[in-house]
């Protein structure tokens, strides 16, 4: 499925409700990562319930113990798809037997994109359709290609024009969280990249103030990810590799702690919905 205006052709596909494409039509250039399996198939995964993966693949809720594969239930299934507007789109999972399988749940989840100038604003909505509360996470996973304005890898940079206190969330060799947090020092509030930065998986920040920026020292274009309701931010490409591309990953809570089977009710970053109520959380991904 397919969205545009003047200045941008956004395309997504059903299963997962995953982007396809972010093409910038004035500049002629495709920013979002085109799924190389070389290095990884996936384009922009869409996070639910969970954040990267459980310990022993596993967790607790209400007593009961279930299982889950990483980054949770809606990227590898088939969302029902609705054009809106020429600029306007939406795609939707209702929980069903398979899903209940794994999460005890009755959920809508939807994620809508709406284009607003070079804006792609995406709003996702959880519905508990259940009689008790749910526990959840919400996350993305765009990649996006480097270099998109010439030169190499190591000339661009990601920048927190809005940052804080900049903390790594630190994990273990098993890439499950390892409940340390310590000061990440950043260059003029930027993180120059290099493909050495990822040599165990992805660099884990909190205080980043919502919004990080690709860019190249000098350069004419940039990639904007706006996500201030989402305390942590993922950054990561293949590790050990010299993939081009780097993700920007917005999440609303970090994956399992190692060593811990996680009650998902008392996971401090969780969010907690009541029956019949509905979340929502809108982050954005803009073109310079």
């Amino acid at each position: 499925m397919k969205i545009e205006n003047e200045y941008l052709r956004v395309e997504a596909k059903e299963i997962g409700g995953e982007l396809q494409s972010i093409y910038g039509k004035k500049e002629g250039v495709e920013y979002l990562w085109q799924g190389d399996p070389a290095y990884w198939t996936g384009r922009a995964y869409h996070l639910f319930p969970i954040i990267g993966r459980l310990y022993e693949g596993k967790y607790e809720v209400y007593g009961e113990t279930y299982e889950m594969a990483p980054h949770g239930l809606v990227r590898k299934r088939p969302l029902e798809a609705k054009q809106i507007a020429e600029d306007e789109m939406s795609f939707t999972l209702v929980s069903d037997e398979s899903t209940l399988e794994s999460y005890p749940f009755p959920f809508v989840y939807t994620v809508h994109y709406l284009l607003q100038g070079k804006k792609l604003v995406q709003t996702i909505s959880v519905e508990n359709k259940g009689d008790r509360t749910m526990y959840f996470a919400i996350g993305g996973h765009p990649g996006f290609n480097i270099p998109f304005d010439g030169g190499v890898f190591e000339d661009y940079g990601v920048r927190f024009p809005c940052a804080g206190e900049v903390r790594q969330c630190t994990f273990t060799q098993n890439i499950l969280m390892s409940g340390e947090k310590k000061e990440y020092p950043l260059t003029d509030k930027t993180l120059p990249l290099s493909h050495d930065l990822f040599g165990l998986d992805a660099v884990v920040l909190e205080g980043t103030g919502g919004k990080a920026i690709i860019s190249k020292k000098g350069g004419k274009h940039s990639v904007c990810v706006e996500y201030p309701d989402m305390p942590y931010l993922g950054v990561w490409h293949k590790p050990q590799s010299d993939a081009p591309y780097v993700c920007l990953e917005p999440w609303s809570a970090l994956p399992a702690r190692d060593g811990v089977k996680e009650d998902f009710s008392k996971k401090s970053d969780m969010t907690k919905l009541e029956a019949g109520k509905t979340h929502t959380l809108v982050w954005s991904i803009e073109i310079g």
